[in-house]
């Protein structure tokens, strides 16, 4: 085995545990594996878009995603691919908003020093679909 090859996988494991803890809410796991100064980019014009700085906003970002969504909003990893710099997911986004659903893929690309999550950005492959979604209306309480 290569030292590419074993920081590849290295790498790929510390994302799976990761995409592990995030899928059950495993904030503490998360906050091992996230570095203090992680930033997370999301693209587009919606509530969730932008650069969130620092780990404590990454989780500030994560509760808001939970909370538009009533809990509802789930990541499923397709495929978890470690390199050299970090890695790449390719993940089916879901969630229900408003009467409105998310059925996006997307592709996280992340850069892991240290074994932490330093950098990570979302590609979406349907931004429009994305933007539209969390940027959904409430719901008048008296209207269907």
């Amino acid at each position: 085995m290569t030292t590419e090859t074993g920081v590849a996988q290295a790498n790929a494991a510390v994302m799976r545990r990761a995409v592990d803890a995030f899928g059950s809410g495993d904030m503490a796991t998360l906050a091992e594996i996230f570095a203090p100064e992680l930033t997370w980019h999301i693209p587009g014009r919606s509530a969730v878009a932008g650069d969130h700085i620092g780990r404590d906003a990454v989780f500030g970002l994560f509760g808001k995603m939970a909370a538009l969504t009533n809990g509802t909003f789930k990541t499923n990893a397709l495929e978890i691919i470690g390199d050299e710099k970090g890695g790449v997911f390719i993940t089916n986004d879901t969630g229900e908003r408003n009467g409105k659903k998310l059925d996006v893929m997307l592709m996280l690309r992340v850069h892991i020093r240290d074994g932490k999550f330093i950098e990570a950005w979302d590609h979406v492959a349907d931004l429009y679909a994305h933007d539209e979604f969390w940027t959904a209306k409430q719901q008048d309480p008296g209207t269907e």
